[in-house]
């Protein structure tokens, strides 16, 4: 060995691809001593794929001793990212889910190694959820707001002693709107004899926050103070969420199909001013009694979901209407 200097050329690849200052490297060391090539190229910022290095090593004989042919060699190692499996897309409902309708505020994601050593850790890059583990092969995700209209703003790692998976994605969408029903699935409103008086119904279809129709869903309405549009009017005036039709007061836990209706109505009224009536053609002008009214999807319970719509709810001696109408409400 005293009479061959080594030398070694080495050329690194990812993927076929030749990495950055990694092609035909050469290293001649002084005789009897080693020829090293090294250097660190690490999967977390350089990729994932097939890491590889090829050698030609040779000796480099003094004037007087015979030279030797070269050799060859070859390595390569596969290196994968770890991930995370599991649904990309949770409910906000103002807090809570709406299981009945399968509409979920959380749910389970998965820690997959993929080769990885040691156990996973779970980071929330961005986004309004929170997970119920920090390091877990399980993690639950729950909502704590939501997502920008239509975005997958909500972004998760995890890592494997310092080695990060690629960024998992998320929406956390909302009811976002109500949009006046439509044909075929309906007409915005009508109004329909009640006993001595008349029964309105405003339908409505919900909408998310992509404008996508909702099916069945839980709802709920709140009114503000009740006021006369004169002070001489004696009517009593609604109650939230009752339905004359079932003499129910539970707010409504959901619809077949995709339209839903408020019903405006008065009945058994002989005594009322103004004097009660039928619906008419054409219908009256005369106003009763008028409040704000918010609505809320996601729950039965009064005051709790997502506010869709803002209005107001005014009677008129025939039929009702909402006016005024804000939707969706906020940003």
């Amino acid at each position: 060995m005293w009479y061959w200097r080594p030398r070694v050329v080495s050329t690194s690849t990812l993927n076929a691809v030749v990495l950055s200052g990694r092609s035909n490297v050469t290293t001649t060391a002084s005789y009897g001593n080693q020829a090293l090539n090294q250097w660190h190229d690490a999967p977390q910022t350089t990729g994932t794929g097939i890491y590889a290095i090829s050698n030609t090593i040779s000796y480099l004989p003094d004037p007087d001793c015979d030279p030797t042919s070269s050799t060859n060699s070859y390595e390569d190692l596969g290196v994968s990212r770890p991930y995370i499996s599991g649904t990309q897309a949770i409910w906000w409902l103002g807090g809570g889910a709406d299981t009945p309708n399968n509409y979920k505020n959380s749910e389970q994601l998965t820690a997959n190694a993929n080769g990885a050593p040691g156990t996973a850790y779970w980071t929330v890059v961005a986004g309004p959820v929170s997970l119920s583990c920090s390091s877990c092969g399980v993690a639950t995700v729950t909502s704590t707001g939501p997502s920008a209209d239509c975005t997958y703003d909500v972004g998760l790692k995890i890592s494997y002693s310092g080695f990060e998976s690629n960024l998992f994605t998320m929406n956390v969408n909302r009811p976002r709107r109500l949009v006046a029903a439509y044909p075929p699935y309906g007409n915005p409103t009508s109004d329909s004899t009640y006993l001595d008086g008349y029964l309105s119904r405003i339908n409505y279809i919900s909408t998310d926050a992509c404008g996508y129709a909702l099916p069945s869903i839980s709802l709920n309405e709140q009114f503000g103070g009740w006021n006369y549009n004169n002070g001489t009017y004696n009517w009593n005036h609604p109650v939230a969420c009752y339905n004359p039709i079932t003499g129910s007061t539970q707010c409504q836990s959901g619809y077949a199909g995709w339209v839903w209706s408020d019903l405006i109505f008065h009945s058994n009224c002989a005594g009322c001013t103004p004097p009660l009536t039928n619906p008419q053609n054409p219908l009256s002008t005369t106003g009763v009694d008028y409040a704000s009214q918010t609505w809320r999807l996601g729950s039965t319970t009064i005051g709790v979901g997502v506010i869709v719509q803002t209005d107001t709810q005014q009677r008129y001696v025939d039929h009702g209407r909402h006016l005024g109408i804000v939707s969706p409400v906020g940003p």
